[in-house]
């Protein structure tokens, strides 16, 4: 058995490593790629200690909700990249709260959740399209990323028990991976349909074989799923050109150059 806050710790050391990881990669895909992988969710389950439901499904609307409000704020009404993520975040976790009360976490609400969840994914996946952006490399200085993400972790393990599920879908990585790709948001917002996809067949994984084989065993399983299913999605989305992407990529110059 884990000591007392041992999952706690984990994830506080897992968050700051995969994000100091991610502000060195100059590529957006590539930062998109790290983004996606599930150590934060799996960490942030594993803290909770209790079989996923629909929070943990609804979590990835906010995930992408976050992501959406970070670019547009910061792209298209210009404001700056600090205040537009704190706004994100703020705006999930109220969400997530909220939605922690009234939503009815019960089998019919979680599939409701799901069925919502790859209806989303699938119609962002859809209208979408490729889009070549800047890469850009760390200019934070290391030490003050870790104050940061050691802030923003410790407060959300202080309200897990408020956000319950919506605490494995929060943008952990994804607040700094916002910060250091801030010219080229549109790519991380690409990316996040692949992980309602992926995440919402781990969390059906997770869901059905933890009664019978215990959180650990069932976590381990979807885990292996997650590998099968994101590395054919991520190639093709990420080698899926659109004809217009040089005509975008015009009209978008002003974007990409934004303040902040």
């Amino acid at each position: 058995m884990s000591p007392p806050y041992f999952w706690d710790i984990a994830l506080l050391v897992g968050v700051v490593g995969m994000s100091v990881g991610v502000a060195y990669l100059y590529r957006p895909a590539h930062k998109a790629l790290i983004l996606s992988l599930p150590i934060p969710s799996s960490l942030a389950l594993l803290s909770l200690g209790e079989n996923v439901n629909a929070s943990n499904v609804l979590g990835l609307t906010l995930l992408l909700l976050f992501t959406h409000t970070v670019r547009l704020l910061y792209v298209n009404v210009g404001i700056g990249i600090v205040p537009a993520i704190a706004a994100g975040v703020l705006v999930y976790c109220a969400l997530g709260i909220g939605l922690q009360k009234i939503y009815p976490m019960t089998q019919a609400g979680f599939i409701v959740a799901l069925v919502w969840n790859y209806l989303l994914a699938g119609l962002m996946m859809r209208y979408f399209p490729h889009r070549d952006e800047p890469g850009q490399r760390s200019q934070m200085p290391v030490g003050l990323k870790v104050i940061i993400l050691t802030a923003v972790i410790s407060g959300l393990i202080f309200l897990k028990r408020q956000l319950g599920g919506f605490m494995t879908a929060f943008p952990m990585v994804g607040v700094v991976t916002a910060y250091e790709g801030r010219h080229s948001l549109w790519s991380l917002c690409r990316q996040i349909p692949l992980i309602m996809m992926t995440m919402g067949a781990v969390n059906l994984v997770i869901y059905c074989l933890t009664p019978c084989l215990g959180l650990g065993t069932a976590l381990a399983v979807a885990l292996g799923l997650f590998v099968v299913i994101m590395t054919p999605l991520h190639r093709y989305q990420w080698n899926r050109k659109n004809d217009n992407d040089s005509g975008n990529n015009g009209r978008k110059q002003g974007e990409l150059t934004a303040p902040g």
